[in-house]
């Protein structure tokens, strides 16, 4: 509060008006303790209004003396030399010399030094004067509470709180009103995720907002998740996104929030349709197209959980290849700083080979994991030219026609050990495990 109250730093007599006027702003504050402040002669005690101007002075004197003296020196006077009440301070001069209208704009240039330093050098000598001792007292803070620019801090503060507190219920009920929508049953009866009743790109931010505290306020509706999912990857699509061109609420509740909920349904949702956890990595895909989507996503767990919806569901080409897009992308966007790569990239790489093995004829698919390889590459070649039957994919590969496969079969260095094939032999697991180390599926 202490910039606001400097705004407004200038002795005058209580005013008894801003008094009643904070009475009204705090209905819980008796109207008997109005005027209860020194010299109001009622006998009544520190209370209500009175209790927060004394708060409000004291506050006030220890942020502008914070080491509780009231000393004269060119480093306070430079301390408070460009306040904003020192500009109040001159515009109210300039408006008696000169009428309405004038201000600090029609002092001269060079005068505006002098002026402020002669404002803020005039105020010291009067609280120091106030003092006596040269130090903030007690009783300093009791004079400073009857000001009036202690009633009119406390009703700007008031007014702010006030609205505050109506734009807040003013959200939760749009908020409820948006989940009694969502949720109503239409005529032709409900699908796999609500009818937002306009096109997922026109949701805006309030939209998008109402849509995310719907789905955190019910973590186990899959529909209502499934709906924030299918929005925050229309949203994560536009270019106003990609291009950081969109304004900073819908940035903040596509690339944090968005990132948040589709690990939140990858991991608490285990059990769910192969269906929903492709919209999370739908989502995780277009969300890391940036650089803060990609800090985002990958802050919110990405890497794990995505490698684990890539072993859980090894024939939904879809997901295989939005998951490898999620992964490219974190890659992409790391940094010199960032720590070294985890055990969980161990187990996408795995992920990765054997979708390439599952789906040898798409071409989408190949690519996808073609250029998540070569990104790992770039950050961690042994571990890829230690993988057992990686550049028997990457050769397959680069005979599609993928560039990366041919980037990665032309600069990694592969191991002598990787000749051995991983889908022949007496000792096979199933797809899955021997990426992993694990006996059963993510």
């Amino acid at each position: 509060q202490a910039p606001a109250l400097l705004q407004l730093f200038c002795p005058s007599p209580a005013l008894p008006a801003a008094m009643q006027t904070l009475v009204s702003l705090r209905p819980d504050v008796d109207s008997s303790s109005v005027g209860s402040g020194p010299g109001s002669g009622s006998g009544v005690g520190v209370d209500g209004v009175t209790a927060a101007c004394h708060a409000l002075a004291s506050e006030t004197h220890k942020h502008l003396f914070p080491d509780g003296n009231i000393g004269i020196s060119e480093e306070a006077i430079g301390r408070h030399w460009g306040a904003d009440w020192v500009t109040r301070e001159l515009e109210g001069r300039e408006h008696l010399r000169l009428g309405d209208g004038a201000g600090v704009a029609g002092l001269p240039v060079a005068s505006l030094p002098a002026a402020r330093r002669g404002v803020v050098l005039s105020r010291l000598e009067l609280l120091r004067q106030e003092a006596g001792a040269g130090e903030v007292t007690e009783a300093m803070h009791v004079r400073g509470r009857s000001q009036g620019w202690v009633m009119r801090a406390l009703e700007v503060r008031e007014r702010s709180e006030l609205e505050g507190a109506r734009r807040e219920n003013e959200e939760a009920r749009l908020a409820a009103d948006f989940d009694t929508r969502l949720k109503a049953l239409p005529a032709d009866g409900q699908g796999e995720w609500y009818d937002l009743g306009v096109p997922l790109r026109e949701l805006g931010s309030q939209g998008l907002a109402h849509l995310v505290q719907v789905a955190k306020q019910h973590p186990d509706d899959l529909r209502a998740q499934e709906t924030l999912l299918r929005a925050i990857a229309a949203e994560a699509s536009t270019n106003q996104y990609r291009d950081g061109r969109a304004e900073e609420a819908l940035l903040r509740l596509v690339g944090v929030d968005g990132a948040q909920c589709a690990t939140r349904v990858l991991c608490e949702h285990r059990a769910a349709p192969a269906r929903v956890h492709w919209r999370a990595c739908q989502a995780l895909w277009h969300i890391s197209s940036t650089v803060r989507g990609a800090r985002a996503a990958s802050e919110a767990g990405a890497v794990e959980t995505v490698a684990s919806a890539m072993l859980r569901h090894p024939t939904e080409a879809a997901l295989q290849i939005a998951s490898c897009a999620t992964l490219s992308n974190i890659l992409r966007f790391r940094v010199a700083t960032d720590p070294p790569l985890g055990a969980f990239w161990t187990e996408a790489l795995g992920a990765t080979a054997a979708a390439m093995s599952n789906f040898p004829s798409d071409i989408a698919l190949q690519a996808r994991a073609s250029g998540l390889l070569w990104a790992l590459a770039t950050e961690d070649p042994l571990r890829l030219a230690a993988r057992p039957g990686l550049r028997g994919l990457a050769e397959h590969a680069a005979g599609l026609g993928v560039r990366e496969a041919r980037l990665l079969l032309e600069c990694v260095s592969w191991s002598a050990r990787d000749e051995a094939s991983v889908s022949t032999g007496g000792g096979r697991r199933r797809w899955g495990q021997w990426a992993t180390g694990r006996r059963v599926a993510a």
